[in-house]
């Protein structure tokens, strides 16, 4: 029955922001004697496509610079089809992504700087997402009004905007899970009003990722968090996150055997992790099997992970622990020497600890 509501649910919003869509346009084009089909389905499709590329990207410019007043650095941003990723400690990249697994959704990455009150800046920068959806949305609406909608062809393209904001203002701020990951609305909803239980496992994962975030080797980290991430059960969403965060404190601490547990229980559940991050957690599983002496195993899954948060250090470092597990010591320290500066150009440098002791092993 919950389905049936869900799926009729959709259907009344989609034919609603449908109509809402397409209807100012038909009317604009009609009052200035554009009647030909083929100039009413590039009209309607083309402004549709950009209204919401226009939509993910300031909902998520919006988390950025409500980010950055909360205390955090920017580390990525990521909407279809462009990808904007932090080089270095001033640079950007900007390339292009048709395939992060986020369809027509979007992401920002940001680092807090040591000292953060954790809950309080994460809510304020989940809030910057969905207000700066609402805010645009009603200005476009308002501007269209002024351009004399819906007579107006700049009129309905405002309009268009405004409708398809207020729609991502909407899908944000409901509490649910998307590709793995919780929307603002249920985020949010945890962080403030969620049992304390449910808090101090995702406060956990965010102590966790800003003490890896901002330089600190994995067997270094305070162990309290990461105990309260390993309790969590296989079906929360923090399961996979807490198992490969304890692979990186016990591969650091040169545990193998305890490494191998946990990426072994990762990578069971890995078709339920996000697509953006398995690429992360497959580089990691062939550093494990090129440690074990499994090369072969090795570069099949290096060849897998490719996309997602991978970094090119990442790649570079397995490949030159790979080649020193097949014996090829001096190509592996030639290749090791290559990863200090790639580190220096990735999008979170104190980020890579882990990745800078390992080649340090390898350089002679």
């Amino acid at each position: 029955m919950n389905r049936i509501l869900t799926i009729l649910l959709r259907l009344t919003v989609g034919g609603l922001v449908g109509f809402g869509s397409a209807w100012p346009i038909t009317s604009a084009m009609k009052a200035n004697d554009l009647t030909h089909p083929l100039i009413y389905f590039v009209w309607i499709a083309g402004g549709n496509i950009l209204a919401f590329i226009l939509a993910v990207a300031l909902h998520e410019l919006g988390h950025v610079l409500a980010g950055l007043r909360a205390g955090f650095h920017f580390a990525f941003m990521m909407f279809w089809p462009v990808q904007i990723r932090r080089k270095g400690e001033r640079g950007l990249s900007i390339r292009p992504m048709f395939n992060s697994g986020l369809g027509l959704g979007g992401i920002a990455g940001m680092v807090p700087i040591p000292g953060l009150d954790l809950r309080k800046a994460y809510l304020t920068m989940l809030w910057g997402g969905p207000l700066a959806s609402l805010s645009w949305g009603l200005t476009a609406i308002f501007i269209a009004s002024l351009t004399g909608f819906p007579s107006s062809a700049p009129g309905s393209i405002f309009w268009l905007m405004g409708i398809i904001s207020l729609l991502a203002f909407v899908t944000s701020i409901i509490p649910r899970s998307v590709a793995g990951y919780l929307t603002d609305g249920a985020a949010i909803k945890l962080l403030s009003r969620g049992k304390p239980e449910q808090v101090g496992i995702y406060v956990a994962f965010l102590e966790l990722s800003s003490e890896v975030a901002t330089g600190k080797r994995p067997s270094e980290c305070n162990p309290l968090p990461l105990n309260i991430l390993l309790r969590v059960e296989p079906d929360d969403q923090m399961f996979a996150r807490g198992r490969y965060f304890g692979f990186l404190a016990a591969a650091d601490s040169g545990d193998l055997e305890k490494a191998r547990l946990y990426m072994t229980e990762l990578m069971s559940g890995i078709d339920k992790t996000p697509i953006l991050v398995r690429p992360s957690y497959q580089i990691m599983d062939a550093w494990l099997h090129a440690r074990e002496g499994k090369t072969e195993d090795a570069r099949k899954l290096l060849k897998l992970s490719q996309g997602g948060l991978v970094e090119k250090c990442d790649q570079v470092m397995v490949e030159a622990v790979i080649l020193a597990a097949e014996g090829k010591h001096d190509e592996a320290s030639v290749l090791a020497k290559t990863v200090p500066e790639l580190i220096a150009g990735s999008m979170i440098p104190d980020a890579h600890a882990f990745t800078r002791f390992q080649v340090e092993g390898l350089i002679h």
